[in-house]
């Protein structure tokens, strides 16, 4: 009887780990599911539903993305479907999990489909803390190739064509639109500063901004404490002044911007007004 036992309980055990193999898992997921699948050398699965007209990504590439991402049991663990287009973050492919940088780059800009990643080619044994996502789990990902995000100087090219703007580039590579100069003292990079500002994303999106202050309520910014960009554009204007600092990444927040707001290697735009110099 104890022999009975035993063999029950290894075929038992067999059985589970066969049951939960992802590979198994993955292959009964496109037989439900009736998909028509390719495999990468890799190991990422993937259905081209519309391949794109435009250029193919690179592993190095900044890349706007629509996604939704789904365990093999269709429950949603992340999407950023409802975000607009022109509203939606880039990211680098060298910095998702391997799978997802794998399979963008099998679409070309416009393409549409879907990738399915086993766990080691996604979190493994290690998901991102106080996530859904549990160890060893087989991601699902329905995805819209929107394009890739031209470098900064493209960015801000278009950016000042698209908005007439007469603007103005130092030697550092920031530009500045002078709309009203001002008639006071200027600040010097190191200076102490009141301003009142808008920043926004090349998008328009707006990440922070103290316009709704009341001027007497505003504090005083040390400009040795703030981003290159502004160290560079505020001495620009005198008091009074007013206009507009594009700022491109390496003189802002580069690949490690203080807040989710702001993406990697963002071009900042701020629309600024010099109330007054503490020198």
């Amino acid at each position: 009887m104890k022999k009975l036992l035993f063999f029950v309980l290894i075929i038992g055990f067999l059985t589970s780990c066969s049951k939960d193999d992802p590979d198994t898992l993955i292959q009964q997921y496109i037989s439900d599911n009736n998909l028509t699948v390719e495999k990468t050398s890799e190991g990422v699965y993937y259905v081209t539903e519309k391949e794109g007209t435009g250029e193919r990504p690179t592993m190095s590439d900044d890349v706007l993305v629509h996604y939704r991402g789904t365990f093999l049991n269709g429950e949603e663990f992340d999407s950023n479907l409802n975000t607009p287009e022109n509203e939606v973050f880039a990211f680098n492919l060298s910095e998702v999990i391997t799978g997802f940088g794998i399979g963008i780059q099998l679409f070309k800009e416009g393409g549409e489909g879907l990738l399915i990643i086993p766990p080691e080619l996604a979190y493994g044994e290690n998901p991102p803390r106080g996530s859904a996502i549990g160890k060893n789990e087989v991601l699902v990902f329905e995805i819209k190739f929107l394009g890739i995000l031209p470098e900064p100087k493209v960015q801000i090219a278009n950016y000042i064509a698209e908005n007439n703007l007469d603007a103005q580039e130092t030697s550092e590579g920031l530009f500045y639109v002078i709309s009203k100069e001002g008639t006071g003292k200027r600040p010097t990079s190191t200076g102490r500063v009141t301003v009142q500002y808008e920043g926004k994303l090349i998008n328009g999106q707006v990440f922070d901004t103290n316009l709704n202050e009341p001027e007497i309520t505003l504090t005083p910014f040390d400009l040795r404490q703030l981003i290159l960009g502004w160290q560079i554009g505020m001495p620009k204007f005198k008091e009074g002044g007013e206009g507009i600092l594009i700022i491109p990444p390496n003189l802002a927040y580069g690949d490690n911007p203080p807040s989710s707001a702001i993406p990697p290697n963002a071009v900042l735009i701020f629309d600024i007004k010099l109330l007054e110099v503490h020198q």
